[in-house]
C-alpha cells in the first residue's frame, strides 16, 4: 500500500500528527475510540485511525507504510517473541490438562498379597 497525503491533514506539529481528512482536530483519541501508527521518525510522527467512520482498514496500512524500517524490524521482532510466548503458554496448559487424564481412567482394584 502507498502513502496517499492527500488522504491526511495535519493536526499538530510536535510531534507531527496526523488524522484523516474529515476526522476533526478535536476528535477523541482513546483507545476506545481508534488507534495510533507510530513511524519510529526523529520526529516522532504519528498517525491516528479512528475505529469508526473512515476506511480504517486501508488508511492503517496506508500509515504503516510510513514506518522507518528500523521500526519494522523491532515490530516484527516482538511479534515472534509474542508468538513464541503464547506458544509456550498453550503448550504448557495443553500438558498441564493432559496430566489429569488419570481422573478419566476407571479405578484400579487394590489387590492384597
Amino acid at each position: 500500500m502507498t502513502f496517499q497525503p492527500n488522504h491526511w491533514h495535519k493536526v499538530d506539529h510536535s510531534p507531527p500528527t496526523y488524522f484523516p481528512k474529515g476526522v476533526p482536530a478535536d476528535h477523541p483519541t482513546a483507545f476506545s475510540d481508534g488507534s495510533w501508527v507510530f513511524t519510529g521518525d526523529k520526529a516522532k510522527t504519528r498517525y491516528f485511525i479512528p475505529l469508526h467512520g473512515v476506511a480504517s482498514k486501508s488508511l492503517k496500512r496506508e500509515a504503516m507504510a510510513r514506518r522507518t524500517p528500523e521500526k519494522q524490524r523491532k515490530l516484527d521482532k516482538e511479534r515472534e517473541i509474542d508468538r513464541g510466548i503464547r506458544g509456550a503458554a498453550k503448550d504448557l496448559a495443553t500438558g498441564f490438562v493432559d496430566s489429569f487424564d488419570w481422573v478419566n481412567q476407571p479405578p484400579v482394584e487394590l489387590v492384597r498379597r
